[in-house]
């Protein structure tokens, strides 16, 4: 089960200078959410914002109520709410997680971070791996995993 809270945080963006961002468990982008395939993924979210949010998963195969996509497939998590997400893990790969609610403005303060689904019998081959997400204003966000 993953717990995941999200909050106004100010975000230090350079030594010294800090920006009011929104996050998940205060950080952004918010914390790598890793599984192994075929796992029951568990998802709390605890909205501490000032507005509405949601989560939506970019990748798995996820039930239709659990894709994060407000007044579609679920109510949005009002301020001092709480949902769960919950889905199988499948298949395997490096995924993103974002608000799907006022976009524009949620993305680009900062809420969205990697869902990393493992192989269900994967051998690793490498000593390091380092997920790199490159965010850009207007909401574009691309996940790169990196191995060594």
């Amino acid at each position: 089960m993953f717990e995941v809270t999200t909050s106004v945080v100010q975000w230090e963006v350079a030594p010294g200078e800090l920006v009011e961002a929104w996050a998940y468990n205060g950080t952004v982008p918010g914390p790598v959410l890793r599984a192994t395939e075929g796992d029951k993924i568990r998802i709390v979210l605890k909205n501490e914002l000032p507005e509405p949010t949601v989560i939506h998963v970019h990748g798995p195969m996820l039930p239709n109520a659990m894709d994060g996509v407000p007044d579609v497939t679920q109510p949005v998590v009002n301020p001092g709410e709480t949902f769960a997400y919950e889905f199988e893990a499948k298949p395997s790969g490096t995924f993103l997680y974002h608000t799907h609610h006022n976009s524009m403005m949620q993305k680009s303060k900062g809420l969205y971070g990697v869902l990393q689904i493992d192989p269900k019998d994967e051998v690793k081959t490498y000593d390091r791996e380092y997920f790199q997400v490159i965010g850009e204003p207007g909401g574009m966000i691309s996940v790169i995993k990196v191995t060594e």
